[in-house]
């Protein structure tokens, strides 16, 4: 069983099964194909997000608070102001709290998913699913906590979410003891502020097929297009998909019946 993925595609930046685009190749897989070696255009708020997650990484790195880095700017080249240090600083200081009792902190560490999940080739372990965990706080009773910060607008629930499941499997792979409990956190400033989930380790585990099928599903060169809203609106191949044109189109002539009405 081989796939024909390019080596760049294999080591970039971003995973082919990025964990934040989940739930587009979840329920797309014809997306994964069609979008590789796209190029991806980062928006103002997306490039601002970055900068924001820059300043959570040094400040809890270095034990600093945010204003301190009010004035400088960010390696992406987002000036640092008062407002986003602000809401960064509500991140921070919800750390410094869950680690005053003794908890080991690992800020912005790379998690191998495709371990934990077992995608393989012919020649073993194929990297095509693994990301960056914002926040991993382990407990002394041996809880796991696993946080995601979020800095945009957009609402994002805890609850269901496939990016922080996949972030939780890589990072219990790495664990010589699976906790029994696990805390899943986003962490949002600007929507909700700390929202917080948390289950039994055994039924986060119970969801690990599904990902595992998910995955394959999307490696298929042949694999289904199910256009939809949601997963074709980040979708880098969008453009230049037929079966999201066809959508359109339905959308656009159901909305010309509802007007004729």
């Amino acid at each position: 069983m081989t796939f024909p993925i390019p080596d760049d595609v294999l080591t970039g930046e971003h995973a082919l099964f990025s964990p934040s685009a989940a739930k587009r190749w979840m329920s797309c897989p014809a997306s994964v194909y069609r979008s590789m070696g796209k190029k991806d255009v980062a928006t103002k708020p997306a490039q601002v997000g970055t900068a924001a997650h820059w300043v959570l990484e040094w400040a809890l790195t270095f034990d600093m608070d945010a204003i301190e880095f009010v004035g400088s700017d960010a390696p992406n080249g987002i000036s640092i102001d008062t407002e986003m240090c602000g809401h960064v600083q509500m991140a921070i200081d919800w750390v410094r709290e869950q680690i005053a009792d003794g908890s080991e902190l690992i800020v912005e560490s790379k998690v191998d998913i495709y371990k934990a999940l077992n995608i393989r080739d012919n020649d073993g372990y194929l990297p095509v699913i693994y990301g960056t965990v914002d926040i991993r706080i382990i407990h002394p009773d041996g809880t796991l906590t696993v946080a995601d910060y979020k800095h945009g607008v957009w609402g994002v629930s805890v609850k269901k979410n496939p990016q922080l499941e996949l972030y939780s499997f890589g990072a219990l792979h790495e664990l010589d003891h699976i906790p029994d409990k696990i805390r899943l956190v986003i962490i949002q400033p600007r929507n909700g502020g700390i929202k917080t989930l948390e289950m039994d380790t055994s039924d986060l585990l119970s969801n690990e097929l599904m990902y595992w099928h998910s995955v394959y599903r999307g490696l298929e060169q042949d694999a289904p297009a199910f256009p939809s809203s949601e997963s074709c609106h980040f979708c880098l191949a969008k453009h230049s998909c037929a079966e999201n044109w066809e959508f359109r189109n339905a959308e656009l002539l159901e909305l010309a019946k509802e007007f004729s009405e």
